[in-house]
């Protein structure tokens, strides 16, 4: 980050920014958007465990309903716009091209076959050829 700021940092040194954002303790990017959300509406002091009963729980529960529904909507425009913007769905992808063989592709694959042939051939008919070399140093 601080190599773009061009010209105020006479020299840059590489390294390595961490950090984490918590909710009340807890990491933020463990927690699901409701979890999120609960844990907001939490710290702006609304309680849902006092619900004093299943008409006012389900009264209580209309600022959670309400607001994960809006983040689940933006979530899911982001979600558009990131697919429209790299062209998904328009048509096929540009990244793969076939490519034919060129001189040097079939000069390079001659010359693998060849040498395999020949250690093949010098492998079966040269009998000390196939053998392992070891210095007699590390032998017991």
């Amino acid at each position: 980050m601080l190599r773009r700021i061009n010209g105020l940092i006479p020299r840059s040194y590489k390294g390595e920014l961490t950090g984490r954002v918590l909710l009340q303790g807890r990491p933020v990017g463990d927690l699901t958007l409701a979890q999120t959300t609960m844990e907001a509406q939490r710290a702006h002091g609304y309680e849902l465990e006092r619900a004093g009963g299943l008409i006012k729980a389900l009264r209580n529960l209309a600022p959670l309903i309400v607001s994960v529904t809006i983040g689940a909507i933006m979530r899911g425009e982001d979600l558009i716009d990131a697919m429209d913007l790299r062209a998904f769905g328009t048509g096929p992808r540009t990244w793969l091209h076939t490519l034919p063989m060129i001189f040097w592709d079939w000069l390079l694959l001659i010359f693998g076959v060849g040498t395999f042939v020949v250690v093949s051939l010098l492998n079966l008919f040269v009998p000390a050829f196939g053998q392992l070399w070891v210095p007699l140093w590390l032998l017991p």
